[in-house]
């Protein structure tokens, strides 16, 4: 971990859950899992659909996600488990979904967030974004 970091918890005091399930952009969109909201357990799932920036009736990928967090963790995994593979190869769709959502959370480090640092990981078909403070821009 970088030197100045500490987890940002997601517990609707220093992130807001709000942000993951109200806007559609995120999961706004998606449905309750098994489990959702069952001893601090987040898990929902859903279809998204990476449009083109330059032409948006055009959709680039196509996947179906499942994604999962832990009230007071700082970590939400984002897993592919489906993808329409008459528009891309499962692979692509999945690295197209992976940027869409590395580009959404990356734009939360902003003046509205100060400090807010978010990192990310990636294994097989899940990714991992970390929510960390930056104490030196705090």
């Amino acid at each position: 971990m970088e030197k100045n970091l500490v987890p940002a918890p997601i517990d609707n005091k220093n992130l807001m859950e709000d942000a993951f399930e109200d806007d559609n952009a995120i999961f706004g969109n998606f449905y309750d899992a098994r489990g959702h909201r069952e001893n601090g357990k987040r898990h929902m799932v859903g279809l998204v659909q990476v449009r083109d920036e330059q032409f948006p009736s055009c959709i680039n990928a196509e996947g179906y996600v499942e994604a999962s967090w832990n009230y007071g963790g700082n970590t939400v995994t984002i897993n592919i488990i489906g993808a329409n593979t008459n528009i891309e190869d499962f692979d692509e769709t999945r690295e197209i979904i992976f940027e869409y959502y590395k580009k959404q959370f990356k734009s939360w480090e902003c003046e509205d967030n100060p400090g807010l640092a978010v990192r990310f990981g990636s294994e097989n078909d899940s990714l991992f974004v970390h929510f960390y403070f930056d104490l030196a821009k705090c």
